[in-house]
């Protein structure tokens, strides 16, 4: 019988180890002055989406119906449960850039 390898075996990792992962907490580049919001990492986190929501002085309906995002997806986004694809990742990029636009 052939025994199928673990989730964490790789090639050149031990088993048993744990996989590693990119870190996700980082500045926004934005500092307490207010103004726009410069992203200067590859992704948002949860916490980055929200502080950019709360900088913008929205709840996340208003957040979501300003910008037509969808209410729940925004609140799983929030909430880490998934995070931005490609193209919501641009759009929230444009938003923190040119919040009127």
């Amino acid at each position: 019988m052939t025994k199928l390898p673990d989730q964490n075996s790789r090639v050149g990792r031990e088993p048993g180890t744990a996989v590693p992962r990119p870190a996700t907490d980082g500045a926004s580049g934005g500092g307490a002055s207010g103004g726009s919001v410069v992203l200067r990492q590859a992704r948002f986190t949860a916490a980055m989406i929200s502080r950019l929501r709360r900088r913008l002085g929205l709840t996340q309906d208003g957040f979501a119906d300003r910008y037509r995002i969808p209410r729940r997806l925004l609140q799983r986004w929030e909430a880490a449960e998934l995070g931005p694809d490609g193209q919501a990742l641009a759009y929230l990029r444009a938003i923190a850039r040119e919040p009127a636009g």
